[in-house]
């Protein structure tokens, strides 16, 4: 704003002094173009200003610039145990096409085939393992007791 003030003191003081000499239709366009140069550069000024405004809040918001790629889901790796909040605990084997799990001191394991991206379910479609994070992951039955239980990683 104060290079608007200072180049239109400077356009007028040099109209005066054209004037004085007798060149006003020189000193009227040397004003109109000093403030055509001022006026662009303003213009371009606010627009780079307002275009990285809206960039640096966009990335401060936690986005990212959209690529011309598609990015693949994150599949967990759940090898290990895994605790419940009764104190009982799971053994997760990876298999050839999903994991073995192995209830620890409660008796035998059951296969749990991959059906989604982090998702698998045993042979028999009883229940199915959803895995949420790589920490935190959700069993539920498949039939019309709908039991729930939630599972963490230890």
């Amino acid at each position: 704003m104060k290079s608007i003030k200072y180049t239109a003191a400077a356009a007028l003081i040099l109209v005066s002094f054209s004037a004085h000499a007798g060149d006003t239709g020189s000193a009227f366009k040397a004003l109109f173009s000093a403030i055509a140069q001022v006026a662009a550069q303003q213009q371009a000024d606010y627009a780079g200003s307002r275009q990285g405004g809206r960039e640096e809040a966009y990335h401060e918001d936690g986005y990212q610039q959209a690529g011309y790629y598609e990015e693949q889901p994150v599949i967990y790796n759940i090898s290990g145990s895994w605790g419940m909040r009764s104190g009982k605990v799971n053994r997760f084997q990876k298999s050839y096409d999903g994991y073995y799990v192995i209830p620890v001191g409660r008796g035998k394991g059951v296969h749990y085939v991959e059906i989604g991206e982090n998702l698998y379910q045993d042979a028999n479609s009883s229940g199915t393992y959803e895995v949420v994070d790589r920490d935190y992951m959700i069993w539920r039955s498949n039939d019309k007791r709908n039991h729930v239980i939630e599972l963490f990683r230890q």
